[in-house]
Formats: C-alpha cells, sequence, structure tokens
C-alpha cells in the first residue's frame, strides 16, 4: 500500500477519567501516514449505541491543519459510568482508535479499571451462496469471551452485488461475487467471508438484535 496514505489515528489520549461539573476536557485526534508523519486529513467521531449518557457532551470539531480537537463535559448531577467513542478517517473508516471515558465524581480517587479488551474475530462461515433478492446474516464470535466492547462494523467490496442493511442483513443484489467484511470496533480485527449471488436461495439461523450487537437467536 502507499505509505503516504493515512494508517493510524492517533489522539492525545485513549482513555481519560472526566470529573462532573468539572471544566470541559479537551483532547486532540490526527491522522498519521505510513512513514509516521502527522497528515492534514479528515477523521470523525461516533459513539458507540449503548454508551451515550444524558448529560455528558462529546463534541468534534475539525481543525483547520492536521490537528481535531474532541471536548468532553459532564454536568454535575450525571450518573457515574463509561463512554466509548470511536475516532476514524472519513476516507478509510477502517482506520480508527477507540477513546474511553470515564465519568466519575471525584477523579483524584478513581482508578481506572482494566479493560478486557478485544484480541480477534471469527465468522462462523467463510463462503456463502445467496439468492437475489434473498438476504441472510453470518454469526461471529469475539475473542477473548466476555471483552468489554463486542461492537462490529461491516462491510461489502461491491454493494452492486451484496449489500448489507441497517439490520445487518446480507442481501443479494445481483449475480456475482462479493467480499464480506466484519470488524471488531476495539482493535479493528477483521476477518472476512466470500459470497456467491445466483439463483440459490440462502438458509441459516435465526438472529436476533442485541443493543448495537448480533447475536444468535434462542
Amino acid at each position: 500500500s502507499d505509505l503516504s496514505e493515512v494508517c493510524e489515528i492517533q489522539m492525545t489520549e485513549i482513555v481519560t477519567v472526566i470529573q462532573k461539573g468539572a471544566l470541559a476536557h479537551n483532547i486532540i485526534a490526527w491522522a498519521r501516514d505510513g512513514y509516521g508523519r502527522s497528515i492534514n486529513h479528515r477523521v470523525s467521531i461516533k459513539q458507540l449505541a449503548g454508551t451515550t449518557r444524558a448529560g455528558v457532551t462529546v463534541l468534534f470539531s475539525p481543525g483547520d491543519d492536521w490537528r481535531h480537537y474532541i471536548s468532553i463535559n459532564a454536568d454535575k448531577d450525571v450518573p457515574d459510568g463509561v463512554i466509548y467513542v470511536r475516532v476514524f478517517s472519513d476516507e478509510k473508516p477502517s482506520v480508527a482508535q477507540l477513546l474511553t471515558i470515564y465519568v466519575v465524581t471525584d477523579a483524584s480517587s478513581f482508578l481506572v479499571p482494566v479493560r478486557k479488551t478485544v484480541t480477534g474475530i471469527e465468522l462462523d462461515r467463510h463462503t456463502l451462496s445467496l439468492g437475489i433478492g434473498t438476504k441472510t446474516k453470518i454469526g461471529y464470535s469475539i475473542f477473548p469471551n466476555g471483552a468489554d466492547i463486542q461492537d462490529v462494523t461491516w462491510s461489502t467490496s461491491d454493494p452492486g452485488v451484496v449489500r448489507i442493511d441497517e439490520n445487518g442483513n446480507l442481501i443479494g443484489v445481483s449475480k456475482g461475487n462479493a467480499t464480506v467484511g466484519v470488524m471488531t470496533v476495539d482493535g479493528g480485527y477483521v476477518d472476512t467471508c466470500n459470497v456467491s449471488v445466483g439463483g440459490q436461495r440462502a438458509t441459516g439461523h435465526r438472529w436476533q438484535r442485541v443493543s448495537t450487537r448480533w447475536r444468535k437467536g434462542r
């Protein structure tokens, strides 16, 4: 790959503790290329669903150079808790960094807990035949069991052959082949499945949505 392209997101902090009612806390985020140089590159943020919290604001301000600013503020009466924010490249969303924000009553006495981070992901299958107009889901396992952040994102190499809807369904669009990928929000681990779309209808498990994660239905 071109080393001059964006390859990582950096931040002045990736874990921060915010005291409720205190002044807003500011973090700088920026992109770097394969040579380790800071580059003028657009990044964005997205709070993980399920970790938003009324009374806590996470504001993003794109910079006019390589710096981008994230401002965090918490009202004094909000409950303690943790918020996860994904900071990613607009051009290559797979290039990302996770920001962990602990909202606490007394930052001076708070000890940051050891987080059980993701070490990998594996799809239940790596080949799939899908009929035009039919849909299915592919299961996956995140390692280790009980990792704190279970969120994933899906992608397709050719949405004209296979598209993925907002509920995580793979839908056959036209005859052909495409690669579908799943990536963990924590750590950016990836696994892929080769999908062939033709006349054969797909069969599979029944699934249900739990928060932003996908788990096999019982």
